[in-house]
């Protein structure tokens, strides 16, 4: 078992954050790209919707294994996505209304987030056999209830599991 430090909690946010803000920033020069190759521009929409923004939740989730971050990372990519849009649209912060966001807002990629959220989730899940956010249990703790144990004692006080005595080497030499 690896345990994640908790302390990595805001790397999470900001990768959840940049899941949201790649992809956005990516979409305009990507569609030019895609127009001086003939190809549909919403190619590049879809490509990096599709591949791209699960790919960072993904990547996000196995850094912090955590679920209710991996959800809450959603509407934190459709935050970062929409507001780098609508900075393409009008840099001009203070001219900006509840409005102009509303325009920004692509259903292809509430759907993608919300999508690759739950993939990102389901990595959480399946990640935390061999990963788990928390600090490690010491070494002489009882196994059941983690209640940390001395050399001498035998018998945990707290649950009362009896643990083996540990052998060095054989004294039957």
């Amino acid at each position: 078992m690896i345990y994640v430090p908790p302390t990595r909690w805001p790397f999470a946010l900001a990768g959840y954050t940049m899941a949201g803000l790649i992809p956005a920033a990516l979409i305009t020069p990507a569609s030019a790209l895609f127009v001086r190759m003939q190809i549909h521009p919403g190619a590049a929409t879809a490509i990096l919707v599709n591949l791209v923004l699960p790919l960072l939740f993904v990547a996000t989730a196995v850094y912090y294994p955590r679920p209710l971050f991996a959800l809450l990372g959603v509407p934190l990519a459709l935050a970062a996505f929409t507001t780098e849009r609508v900075f393409e649209l009008n840099p001009t912060i203070w001219q900006w209304t509840p409005g102009l966001f509303a325009t920004r807002i692509h259903p292809i990629v509430v759907v993608g987030a919300i999508i690759s959220g739950g993939i990102a989730v389901a990595t959480c899940f399946s990640t935390m056999p061999l990963r788990r956010v928390g600090v490690p249990p010491k070494p002489n703790a009882c196994h059941n209830c983690g209640y940390d144990l001395s050399e001498e004692i035998l018998q945990c006080p707290e649950c009362g599991e009896v643990r083996m005595r540990p052998t060095v080497g054989s004294d039957r030499d």
